[in-house]
């Protein structure tokens, strides 16, 4: 009957049915490889990539995922896996020696390039590779450049992505906050407290610890009750440096300080919990009067005295603990990175973000969303400037970002999913979307622009509307160009 009606159908109909059905059993069949070599600090560069392939084995792709040692590293402390990282989910974890023996691969992604690119250790996976991938993406991070080409780490990326496919090469928007920006990370493990009461997300993270954990009883309020909870991280990016890399020193003082003014209002000590070294917090603290302890002085101090700061070095926690302990800081929690700050968003509790070397441009994508949110104070603590080392962030004012709650719920509002917008303009550079339909969601200047440029116009909007816009984007082109 199907074949009988299949014939009587006119030849151009009958043609775009097989070439539907030629092009989902193409997309069904697709091959992926992540490149995540290269990494030398931080977890995003890494857990990024892992959550989009994640994504993509359950589309129904087949996904290999190339580590080096440190990408193995970090991916067993996200996944909280003793001895050696073997395959899961749908995802093969291949290595340099793997690749010869791969299947044909249709796409590679290079994605969370940033410092991957800048040190030079990523490894070039095509020359081990038996096929050439028809597409290739290389994707930047949140800590990108915002339409300016000064970066001292990066300058391959200026705040550009591209796709490469047979059809041409688009360029788009980093990932991060704002309009022009593509989102940020959805890690599942943060779900679980949003939309949840202060009780249940202190009932829910305690479940993370161990039972006789002093961290589970203060986070249970069996323990010092009288006193308020924090957490603060990345405190180590200011007490180191290379000729890479260059600290941002005085911020964890002035973070101190805005914990300071906190703990004198409300009469209350505050326990701030920090997984960094604690000679890294006693260091970066400077002249900040606050006592630095470990998890086993804590637990002989029967009382702690009012208005008092006590910063304590926890040892190592996994992601899970991470997130639960800003689920259920009383104050704004001190992060770092593109993988804390899209859980931070997520969350929508107050936070306070630390600049390092490699996050110039990322923090002003929040300097902007915080102000279009309705921070007046954002520009004050996170000023937005071209050059590094003028423009460190100021905490001072953090009882009153403590007391502007309604400012970080409306982040979330202005955050994409970053891999749904990924997967989006894949889809785009491989002909299998609607320009008109991808351009109703990404409003990125940068990605119609270069389509547009390629393929010619898509919609009857006049250019005016985006006059602005595709002159930035022009401008960020050429920039990039100078670089090459």
């Amino acid at each position: 009957m199907l074949a009988k009606l299949f014939q009587v159908m006119p030849q151009s109909i009958r043609f775009l049915i097989v070439l539907l059905f030629h092009l989902a059993v193409s997309i069904a069949e697709a091959t992926s490889l992540f490149n995540l070599t290269g990494s030398v600090h931080g977890f995003g560069d890494v857990v990024g990539p892992y959550l989009l392939s994640k994504r993509m084995v359950e589309s129904g792709e087949t996904v290999y995922v190339l580590l080096d040692a440190r990408a193995e590293r970090v991916l067993k402390t996200f996944l909280e896996t003793p001895g050696e990282l073997v395959s899961r989910e749908g995802i093969h974890f291949v290595r340099l020696e793997d690749l010869p023996e791969l299947p044909k691969i249709d796409r590679l992604f290079e994605v969370f390039l940033g410092a991957r690119s800048a040190t030079g250790t990523n490894v070039d996976v095509r020359p081990y590779l038996r096929w050439q991938p028809e597409t290739i993406i290389e994707a930047q991070d949140l800590h990108s450049p915002f339409g300016r080409p000064r970066f001292p780490l990066d300058l391959l990326a200026t705040g550009v992505s591209q796709i490469k496919t047979s059809r041409g090469s688009l360029q788009f928007s980093a990932a991060g906050l704002g309009r022009e920006r593509l989102g940020i990370l959805v890690d599942k493990s943060v779900d679980r407290y949003v939309g949840k009461t202060l009780e249940e997300r202190r009932a829910l993270a305690a479940e993370v610890f161990g039972e006789s954990s002093l961290i589970r009883e203060l986070i249970q309020r069996t323990t010092h009750a009288e006193a308020k909870l924090g957490f603060a991280y990345g405190i180590h990016n200011e007490v180191f440096e290379s000729e890479v890399w260059k600290p941002y020193p005085g911020q964890f003082a002035s973070y101190l300080e805005g914990v300071k003014a906190i703990a004198q209002e409300s009469g209350a000590p505050v326990i701030l919990l920090s997984p960094n070294d604690r000679g890294a917090l006693d260091k970066a603290r400077g002249t900040v009067d606050a006592k630095i302890l470990g998890l086993e002085d804590l637990a002989h101090l029967k009382s702690l005295k009012k208005k008092e700061v006590y910063v304590v070095a926890t040892g190592p926690i996994s992601n899970r603990q991470f997130v639960a302990l800003t689920a259920v800081s009383d104050i704004p929690y001190l992060i770092e990175g593109d993988s804390s700050l899209s859980a931070a968003v997520r969350l929508g509790k107050p936070f306070a973000m630390l600049k390092g070397p490699w996050g110039l441009f990322g923090i002003d994508g929040l300097s902007r969303a915080l102000s279009e949110a309705g921070a007046t104070w954002a520009p004050t603590v996170y000023p937005i400037r071209d050059q590094q080392g003028t423009d460190a962030p100021n905490f001072s004012s953090l009882p009153q970002m403590a007391r502007d709650t309604a400012v970080f719920s409306k982040l979330k509002a202005n955050a994409n999913d970053w891999a749904q917008s990924l997967l989006t303009i894949v889809a785009l550079a491989e002909g299998r979307k609607n320009p008109v339909d991808v351009f109703a969601v990404i409003r990125d200047p940068l990605l119609r622009y270069s389509y547009e440029t390629r393929f010619g116009k898509t919609t009857a909007l006049r250019e005016s509307e985006y006059f602005e816009s595709i002159l930035a984007a022009k401008s960020r082109l050429s920039c990039r160009a100078a670089f090459h």
